[in-house]
């Protein structure tokens, strides 16, 4: 049995709260397709962040542990993420 996969374009704005500065972390709705082609802006006036570089994913994770944004990011930023996945 084959099954069809539809490749999906996903764009969110998460808020970050106190919770995910304190983890360095965040859980995305769904696992990306090509982790390295995840986007983010912080939209606030920060500018954007560079996967490897700023953040890295694993899985629906996404996380800034070690990396630049952990001094940046505080309680209430709002971030933009783009990425695609496949679905049904």
């Amino acid at each position: 049995m084959s099954h069809l996969f539809n490749t999906r374009f996903i764009k969110t704005n998460f808020n970050l709260t106190t919770n995910d500065i304190s983890s360095k972390s965040l859980e995305l709705e769904f696992t990306p397709l090509t982790p390295s082609n995840v986007k983010i802006d912080i939209k606030n006036g920060g500018g954007p962040l560079f996967y490897d570089e700023d953040f890295t994913v694993m899985g629906k994770i996404v996380t800034w542990n070690g990396k630049d944004p952990e001094t940046i990011l505080t309680s209430g930023d709002k971030l933009r993420i783009i990425y695609t996945h496949e679905g049904l």
